[in-house]
């Protein structure tokens, strides 16, 4: 009698199963997929950003403008041309990679205005002159740059480790009198 109860609500669960959206679960599953793979593409272009704008930074303690210069548009060219794409096509992938990425962009153009000044990019500066500029740069200094404006967390990570290399600095020039 037992079995005869479970049967008919087996027969039920096995109809029921047969209604599931079968197209709507594929489309979903497709869609993680994507993100998934657009998150995974994200996190390794992200590397090189992260990487060449670090290296500006210590190509700035080193007193290598010309190079600090160009490590930080190679970051700034994979911000724009490489991560904001799939970032504008997956806004929620903005956290993460993507934004430590921002941070160090920050960092180092923050660092080079407070070495340089705000044009710390011109030709025209003197390299010699041992007083830092001590520029600050605003968040909106970043929005033209990058191509969208900064989240505030962006801007404070990138602005707290400043103080860094900062000190930093002043270590170095200290050691060196």
């Amino acid at each position: 009698s037992s079995t005869t109860s479970a049967e008919p609500s087996r027969k039920r669960m096995k109809h029921e199963l047969l209604l599931l959206p079968n197209q709507d679960l594929q489309a979903l599953k497709q869609r993680m997929e994507e993100r998934d793979e657009m998150r995974e593409s994200l996190i390794k272009k992200c590397r090189d950003g992260q990487k060449a704008a670090k290296q500006s930074i210590f190509a700035l303690h080193r007193g290598d403008r010309a190079a600090a210069v160009k490590l930080m548009q190679a970051c700034l060219t994979c911000i724009q041309e490489q991560l904001l794409p799939i970032v504008n096509k997956e806004p929620s992938l903005r956290t993460g990679s993507f934004t430590a990425v921002l941070e160090e962009y920050v960092e180092a153009k923050l660092f080079s205005a407070w070495l340089f000044g705000k044009d710390f990019a011109a030709d025209q500066m003197n390299e010699d002159e041992a007083a830092p500029r001590v520029v600050l740069l605003t968040p909106g200094d970043f929005a033209q740059d990058i191509g969208i404006p900064l989240q505030p967390e962006e801007y404070l990570g990138g602005l707290s480790d400043l103080s860094g290399e900062i000190g930093r600095f002043a270590v170095q020039r200290g050691t060196a009198r």
